[in-house]
């Protein structure tokens, strides 16, 4: 099968484009394009900044590492020089070795302290005004403040301790520094997520493409059902895999497809053989049905006029299974031609009240032979005109009251009409059989409506019938634009509603 490039679509255009406007909000809403640079943006900027966050934790501890140092150098330095001095009570020789402090501007103040943790002598930086804390660390150590680190160190002569020295060193410097590390980092990221733009920009094709490709002709293949198309793989990534996992699902499809229209061409060819045979079968059944029927009538008659009249309940046998085979063929004739699509109806005008007078008058002898009362409920205002198939509504009638008169004995059947209110301009006729006979469970319904099915084996052998009356006629309906549905209750009788439009569509259900 050739690999072919589709051209884009609508609906892929659109899957590549930006995001919505307004809508940059929801990541799901963005475009594969959009969601690749996304996602490279993030990534690079969480690890830019852990990066920046690891250098900048490691350069802060070793300043501070290195702050300490330093004021520690200086507090020997200190010590080595004024030992001696406090030792012997000179005061103003170790207020100079202070003084000398000011070379460091990051010095705040110096003490010397007794051994008593009395001051011996002070520095402090010229912008420091008023009295200086007293010492927060003990005799030797170092503690860091907002804003400043003061040290102690113990001074000795020897091994004998004389005193101490007390510092405090300005720390701004690590605010300071941090503000330039924080400046320097986010021009850094700037430039980096340009950079990542640009790039991810560029490179993003490398895994969008061919998922738009793929998305391309799924879309193609969905609109115009053409399951030779193929997308055409590239490379031997995860993505081309999937390109030829997509490409051997369409051959299964495709393979599938013409096994579907072999069958079908298979099947409708055969329904059409059935159909023709039945046809053919009905009309070949039905010429000789009508001679026995003819002649039957015929003995009948001549019988009688002999004075045989013991030959004649044979000769009304013959004449009603001849009737009966007679009306099982010409219904498998009907079903034939609706399976083959060649029933037509023919709409005309006529007046329902009297239908359903012909129509009672016809079934009551089928209601006499089981003893049924048959009762017409229709308005007193009469129910106008229908515009539709007169002889298949008759027919439907019909095979609804003798489907009631045959599984009701001794009981009540009603034939309703009414019309229906209904919201729209279509009005509609609504035809309503009802029996007390002996009903049906849910299971038995679901079956009611399949050819050659009763409700079950037992009511066939009990009262007889094909199961084509009711097939036939809700078939007859849905061509009418209506449909027949039932309701049922087991031991208390059946509900048969035919619902007609009073003017059938231009153009009639298949």
């Amino acid at each position: 099968m050739p690999e072919v490039e589709v051209p884009e679509s609508p609906q892929a255009s659109r899957a590549g484009s930006e995001a919505r406007p307004g809508r940059w909000g929801r990541l799901d809403d963005l475009s594969l394009r959009g969601k690749i640079i996304l996602v490279t943006l993030l990534t690079t900027g969480v690890v830019f900044t852990l990066s920046a966050i690891g250098f900048f934790a490691y350069d802060l501890v070793t300043l501070r590492e290195r702050m300490v140092d330093d004021l520690t150098v200086t507090a020997r330095i200190i010590e080595a020089n004024t030992a001696a001095q406090v030792l012997f009570n000179e005061q103003e020789a170790a207020g100079k070795v202070l003084a000398t402090l000011k070379a460091q501007p990051r010095i705040l103040s110096a003490r010397l302290l007794t051994t008593d943790n009395e001051t011996f002598a002070i520095y402090r930086r010229g912008d420091v005004d008023g009295p200086l804390d007293p010492p927060v660390v003990e005799a030797e150590g170092f503690r860091f403040l907002p804003g400043r680190l003061v040290l102690a160190h113990t001074m000795l002569v020897g091994s004998r301790p004389v005193g101490s020295v007390y510092l405090e060193a300005d720390t701004h410097e690590i605010g300071q520094r941090l503000r330039n590390y924080l400046g320097i980092t986010l021009l850094i990221m700037v430039i980096a997520a340009g950079v990542a733009w640009v790039l991810s920009s560029r490179l993003q094709a490398f895994v969008s493409d061919p998922i738009l490709r793929l998305v391309r002709v799924a879309t193609r293949v969905t609109q115009e059902e053409d399951f030779s198309t193929r997308v055409e793989r590239r490379g031997r990534d995860e993505l081309a895999v999937l390109i030829e996992a997509f490409n051997d699902m369409l051959d299964h499809i495709q393979e599938r497809d013409a096994a579907l229209i072999v069958a079908r061409d298979k099947a409708e060819e055969v329904s059409r053989m059935k159909s023709a045979f039945l046809a053919n079968m009905s009309h070949e059944l039905r010429t000789p049905l009508n001679a026995i029927i003819g002649y039957s009538e015929m003995l009948q008659e001549d019988v009688e006029d002999a004075g045989h009249s013991d030959m004649v309940p044979d000769l009304v046998k013959i004449h009603v299974a001849g009737r009966h085979l007679l009306g099982l063929i010409n219904d498998i004739l009907d079903l034939s031609k609706i399976e083959a699509g060649k029933m037509t109806v023919h709409a005309e005008d006529f007046d329902v009240a009297t239908l359903l007078r012909e129509v009672a008058s016809t079934v009551q002898p089928m209601m006499d032979r089981n003893h049924n009362e048959l009762v017409v409920e229709a308005p007193e205002d009469g129910l106008g005109e229908m515009h539709t198939d007169v002889t298949r509504v008759r027919q439907v009638l019909l095979n609804l009251l003798s489907n009631a008169a045959k599984f009701t004995s001794d009981g009540r059947i009603t034939l309703a009409a009414r019309q229906a209110e209904t919201g729209g301009d279509q009005g509609w006729m609504v035809f309503t059989v009802s029996d007390t006979g002996i009903g049906m469970s849910e299971e038995q319904m679901g079956r009611l409506f399949q050819a050659f099915s009763q409700a079950d084996s037992s009511t066939t052998r009990r009262f007889g019938g094909t199961g084509l009356g009711l097939v036939i006629s809700r078939r007859f309906c849905q061509m009418m634009g209506g449909d027949i549905t039932v309701t049922s209750v087991p031991g208390e009788g059946s509900t048969f509603t035919a619902r007609l439009p009073v003017v059938m569509p231009a153009t009639p259900a298949a």
